[in-house]
C-alpha cells in the first residue's frame, strides 16, 4: 500500500512537470509574429463579422467612428460570417472563442491562447483516457510527453484555428464511446446520452470530423458485433444528436450558405490543381499523387517519425540503417549473444555510434529509425493490441489515413490530404506508440531499456530541433509558409502609433486596394475596406471616439489629418500580408 502511494505520488508530480513544459513550450513567442491567413478569419469571426462584411458603404460617408463599425452581434450574424469563411464548420470554436475574447482581448496573444488552453486540454484528456480506458498511468505519461513536446502540437496550440479544439474534441467522442462498449445491455442510457451529446459537440468544432464517427461504427461493426446487437437502440439513440443537431445547422441560413461555399471552394481547388499552380501540396486526384501526399502526412503523424518526408534523404543514409536493423536483429538470434546478454549491450552501442557516423544528413533521424526498428523487430509481438482500448487506438491511427484518401476522391483533389485534417491520428498515433514502448520497458531487459532511453533522448532532441524551427517562424508544413516573413502584428504597431498621435479633431485616413474576385467569388469587384476593419476592431473598444474615413487612391498609408488640412503619415504597411485578400 505504502509503495502505491509512493508510486502515485512520483507520477502525479511527473505528470505537472509534462504539463509545465508543455505549457511553456506553447506560451513561447505566443505574439512574436503576427496572426496571419486563417487567423485573420478567427479574429473577424470571433466578432460575429467576415471578411469585407458588406460595409462598403462605408467608403462613401464622409467620415465614420471606431463607435459605428461592429455589428449587431447576434446569432444570425455568426452565421453568416462563419458560412462566408468557414464554409459553415467550427460553430462551436467561433462561439467560444467570441466570448473568449471579451476576456483575453482580441491582440495577437489573447487569440492564440485559446489555442494554448485547449491543447492543454488535450493533453489532460490523453493522459486520463490512457488511465481509465488503458489501465495503464506510465502509458498516459509517456503519451502526454511525446505529446508535450511534439511540434505538430506545438505548431497548432499557437495558431488561432479551431484545430487544437477539434483534436481535444476527439480524444473526448473516443473516450466516451469506449465507455459505450463497456455498457452491459441492463445499463442505464447515460453513457450514451453522454457520447452522443459529446459527438455533437465534436462535429460542431469542424465538418471534417465526421470521418471520425464513421470509423468508430465500422469498429463497433467489426470488432464489436455483439455489443452493437445488444445496444442498438441505445447507438440509435446516441446517433441522433450530431444527426440531428447537425440537420437543424444546416437547415439554418448559415448552414443553407455552407453548400453553396464548399462547393465553390472544391471547384476552385480544382481549377488551381488543374492549372499546375497548386505546386505539391495541391494536385488533381490520381493514386499516385494522393500516396506522395500521404507518405508526407504519415511522416507528421506521429513524433519518431516527424518529418520524414520532407527533409531527411539519402539513399545510402536508409541503406545504412536498414543494414544495422537487420544486423541487430540477426546478432540477437546467435547462440553467443544469447549466452552473453551483456555483450549485446555493447554490441548496440557499438552499431548506435557506427550509423551516427555513417548517416550524412540528419544522422538524429536514422538513429530513432535504427532505434525503433530493433525494438520492434525483437519485440514485435508486444504490437498486437490485447484489449479493446488498445485496439481502437491502432485502427482510428491508420483508418484516418483512409479518411484523407476518401476526401481527395470527393474533392477531385489533394488539398485536404492534409496533416491538420486527420490530426486525431498524431494524437492516437503517440498512445499507440507509448503503449508499446510501456510493454518493452515492462519486459525487465537491460538491453531493450537501453534501446528505450536512447530512443527517448533522440527523439526529444528531434523535437527540440524542430520546435526551435517554430520559433523562427518555419512552421511549414504544419501550417503555412510565408513568402514575405512575418514580423509584429502591424495593425497593433499601427493601433499604438494612432493612440500616441490621435487627437480631438483629427480624422485617420486608412488605405485601400481594389478586390478582384475570380471567377469562383460571389463578390464583386469593388474597393476594399479590409484594413479599416481590422484597425477599427483593435480600436473599437477605446474610450476615445475617433474619426475616420477611407481613401481609395492610398495603397499603403494610415494618414492623419489635422484640422487645418494638413496631413501627416502616421503609419506605412511594410508587408503585404495586411494588403490583400485571403
Amino acid at each position: 500500500m505504502r509503495s502505491n502511494s509512493l508510486k502515485n505520488v512520483i507520477y502525479f508530480g511527473l505528470f505537472l512537470c509534462i504539463l509545465l513544459i508543455a505549457y511553456l513550450l506553447r506560451i513561447k513567442n505566443l505574439d512574436t509574429f503576427s496572426i496571419g491567413g486563417d487567423e485573420f478569419y478567427t479574429l473577424l469571426s470571433s466578432n460575429y463579422i467576415y471578411q469585407e462584411g458588406g460595409l462598403q458603404g462605408f467608403l462613401n460617408q464622409p467620415f465614420f467612428t471606431n463607435k459605428d463599425w461592429l455589428p449587431s452581434n447576434s446569432f444570425s450574424d455568426l452565421m453568416s460570417a462563419m458560412a462566408r469563411r468557414d464554409n459553415g464548420s467550427g460553430l462551436l470554436f467561433n462561439i467560444l472563442i467570441h466570448y473568449w475574447v471579451k476576456i483575453f482581448g482580441y491582440e495577437d496573444w489573447g487569440l492564440r491562447y485559446f489555442s494554448v488552453i485547449t491543447n492543454m486540454g488535450l493533453l489532460i484528456s490523453v493522459f486520463y483516457f490512457c488511465k481509465n480506458q488503458l489501465k495503464s498511468k506510465l502509458v498516459g505519461l509517456l503519451s502526454i510527453f511525446l505529446l508535450a513536446i511534439s511540434p505538430f502540437l506545438v505548431s497548432y496550440s499557437q495558431v488561432a484555428r479551431t484545430y487544437s479544439l477539434v483534436f481535444l474534441f476527439s480524444v473526448l467522442s473516443s473516450y466516451y464511446f469506449l465507455n459505450c462498449l463497456k455498457a452491459e445491455p441492463s445499463k442505464k442510457l447515460k453513457p450514451f446520452v453522454i457520447f452522443g451529446i459529446v459527438s455533437l459537440l465534436t462535429l460542431m468544432t469542424h465538418y471534417s470530423i465526421f470521418i471520425l464517427f464513421i470509423f468508430q461504427f465500422l469498429f463497433l461493426l467489426i470488432f464489436n458485433w455483439n455489443n452493437f446487437k445488444a445496444n442498438f437502440f441505445k447507438y440509435l439513440l446516441a446517433a441522433s444528436f450530431p444527426i440531428l443537431g447537425m440537420c437543424l445547422w444546416l437547415m439554418s441560413p448559415g448552414g443553407l450558405y455552407s453548400f453553396h461555399s464548399i462547393e465553390v471552394s472544391k471547384q476552385f481547388y480544382n481549377y488551381v490543381a488543374q492549372s499546375g499552380n497548386g505546386g505539391e501540396w495541391l494536385q488533381v486526384f490520381s493514386i499516385k499523387n494522393v500516396t506522395l501526399q500521404l507518405a508526407k502526412v504519415i511522416s507528421m503523424s506521429n513524433l519518431f517519425f516527424d518529418r520524414l518526408a520532407f527533409d531527411v534523404f539519402g539513399k545510402k543514409n536508409y541503406l545504412f540503417t536498414f543494414l544495422f536493423i537487420i544486423g541487430s536483429a540477426y546478432s540477437r538470434k546467435q547462440d553467443f549473444f544469447k549466452n552473453n546478454p551483456n555483450f549485446i549491450i555493447v554490441l548496440d552501442i557499438i552499431f548506435f555510434i557506427l550509423l551516427s557516423g555513417f548517416t550524412s544528413n540528419h544522422s538524429i533521424s536514422f538513429l530513432i529509425i535504427y532505434l525503433l526498428g530493433v525494438l520492434i523487430s525483437t519485440n514485435f509481438a508486444l504490437l498486437k493490441p490485447s484489449n479493446n482500448a488498445e485496439n481502437y487506438s491502432i485502427a482510428i491511427y491508420l483508418f484516418s489515413f483512409l479518411g484523407l484518401f476518401l476526401f481527395a476522391y470527393l474533392d477531385g483533389n489533394t488539398f485536404r490530404v492534409m496533416a491538420k485534417y486527420a490530426g486525431y491520428s498524431y494524437v492516437f498515433g503517440s498512445i499507440f506508440g507509448s503503449i508499446f514502448l510501456v510493454k518493452v520497458f515492462e519486459t525487465q531487459n537491460k538491453d531493450q531499456k537501453l534501446l528505450l532511453t536512447l530512443l527517448l533522448i533522440c527523439t526529444t532532441l528531434s523535437s527540440v530541433e524542430l520546435v526551435h524551427n517554430i520559433y523562427r517562424d518555419k512552421m511549414e508544413p504544419y501550417f503555412y509558409s510565408w513568402s514575405t516573413p512575418r514580423t509584429k502584428n502591424e495593425y497593433l504597431l499601427a493601433k499604438e502609433t494612432i493612440l500616441k498621435n490621435y487627437q480631438k479633431g483629427d480624422t485617420l485616413i486608412y488605405p485601400s486596394f481594389v478586390f478582384k474576385p475570380t471567377k469562383f467569388d460571389i463578390e464583386t469587384p469593388h474597393h476594399s475596406v479590409q484594413v479599416a476593419q481590422y484597425m477599427n476592431l483593435y480600436l473599437h473598444n477605446v474610450d476615445q471616439t475617433i474619426y475616420q474615413k477611407i481613401d481609395t487612391m492610398n495603397l499603403d498609408k494610415i494618414i492623419l489629418q489635422k484640422p487645418s488640412g494638413k496631413k501627416n503619415i502616421i503609419y506605412q504597411f511594410k508587408n503585404n500580408l495586411y494588403l490583400k485578400d485571403w
